[in-house]
């Protein structure tokens, strides 16, 4: 039996880190656009991250996944800044 070569993650990846979610986030501007997957990593010192996976990097089932987690993900944050307008700032 031969074991798996592990490939070199493309974010710096500690041995304890744990990756919490991935989503993808499309931008752009004038005369440019790019596709990231987002990851939000948890590190050992309890600390957050987020870590950018390139278009280079995506596996071809992150790149199927990529525009229904785009929508989701921006239907998702439209509802609640929606519902962030009802808040009372600043109060709990």
């Amino acid at each position: 039996m031969t074991r798996a070569t592990k490939k070199t993650a493309p974010f710096q990846f500690g041995e304890h880190d744990v990756i919490l979610h991935a989503w993808s986030e499309p931008c752009g501007g004038p005369g440019w656009s790019n596709a990231p997957v987002k990851v939000l990593v948890l590190d050992w010192d309890k600390r957050v991250r987020i870590e950018y996976l390139q278009p280079t990097d995506q596996t071809r089932d992150m790149v199927t996944l990529y525009s229904t987690s785009a929508a989701s993900h921006a239907a998702m944050t439209n509802a609640v800044v929606a519902e962030s307008a009802t808040w009372n700032r600043g109060k709990k």
